[in-house]
């Protein structure tokens, strides 16, 4: 669906999102943090808003294996603990 550069700078957006927060991610940190042009990133991406659409789906697809990993692990304490 995506390319690999565009799956690299999906990623390191959530991950952008995940430490600094929304307001941290902007055209300039995106781009120091993969290593290329600010103009590099509108190459694989018409707008912000196609951008952001990306990670927000990137981030809904792994949802579900994070919150099964909490799951397990809280299950896993909870049992350690009774």
């Amino acid at each position: 669906m995506y390319t690999e550069r565009q799956q690299e700078i999906i990623n390191k957006s959530i991950e952008i999102i995940a430490t600094k927060g929304i307001q941290g991610l902007t055209i300039k940190n995106l781009s120091k943090e993969i290593g290329v042009s600010e103009p590099a990133i509108y190459r694989h991406f018409e707008n912000g808003k196609s951008r952001m659409q990306a990670a927000i789906d990137g981030t809904m697809e792994v949802l579900p294996a994070i919150f099964s990993a909490i799951l397990t692990t809280m299950v896993a304490f909870s049992a350690f603990f009774l």
